[in-house]
C-alpha cells in the first residue's frame, strides 16, 4: 500500500475527535483519581513512605491538628498508597482527572483533626470504628475499646498498671 492510497483512504472518512464531555469509557481496574477518607486517616505516614514521586506529604504540626496532602500532578498512580494503607484510607475512584484546568483542581488537602487522650489531655488520632471491625470481627473485645482513645504513653502505663495489678491479684483497670 502506498502512502498515497492511505492519505485518500482516510481522507474519506469522517473525524474521529472526541469532545471533552465524550469521555472514553475506563476499563475495570482503572487508577483515577485518588479518594482520601479523612475520617479513617490516622496520619501514619505509610502513604508518604511509599510515595515514589512525593505526590502525598503529610505534616504534623506539634500537637495541633496535621494536614495530609495530595498533588495528582505529580502521581504516577502506581497504588502502592492506597495498597499500603493499614486503615484502607485511600481508594481509587474509577474516573479519570480533567485533561485541563487549573492546577489547583489536581491537589487535594485535608485536616486530620486529633482527639485529646482522656487521661493526660494530649491529642491521639484513634483508629476508625471500620477499621477495628476489619480487624477485630463484628465484636471488638472490650479492653481494646477502652483503650482505643488513649494516647500511646497512656496505653503503656495502663498495660503496665494492669501488670501490676494482677501480680497483687486486684481486678484490672480497664475492666471497671
Amino acid at each position: 500500500m502506498s502512502i498515497v492510497s492511505a492519505l485518500l483512504r482516510n481522507l474519506g472518512l469522517p473525524p474521529l475527535t472526541r469532545r471533552p464531555e465524550d469521555r472514553v469509557p475506563t476499563p475495570s481496574g482503572y487508577r483515577g483519581s485518588l479518594q482520601h477518607e479523612a475520617a479513617r486517616c490516622t496520619g501514619c505516614g505509610t502513604c508518604v513512605y511509599v510515595c515514589s514521586p512525593a505526590a502525598i506529604s503529610l505534616r504534623q504540626s506539634g500537637e495541633q491538628a496535621g494536614a495530609w496532602r495530595y498533588d495528582a500532578g505529580r502521581c504516577a498512580f502506581c497504588g502502592r498508597c492506597a495498597a499500603f494503607c493499614p486503615t484502607q484510607a485511600l481508594t481509587f475512584a474509577p474516573d479519570s482527572l480533567p485533561a485541563t484546568g487549573h492546577r489547583a483542581r489536581h491537589q487535594v488537602s485535608h485536616a486530620l483533626e486529633p482527639h485529646t487522650c482522656p487521661r493526660c489531655g494530649r491529642p491521639v488520632t484513634p483508629l476508625a470504628a471500620p477499621t477495628l471491625m476489619r480487624w477485630y470481627g463484628e465484636a471488638v473485645p472490650a479492653d481494646i475499646a477502652a483503650r482505643q482513645g488513649l494516647c500511646e504513653t497512656c496505653r503503656q502505663r495502663l498495660a503496665g498498671e494492669n501488670v501490676k495489678r494482677g501480680y497483687l491479684g486486684q481486678r484490672r483497670l480497664d475492666e471497671r
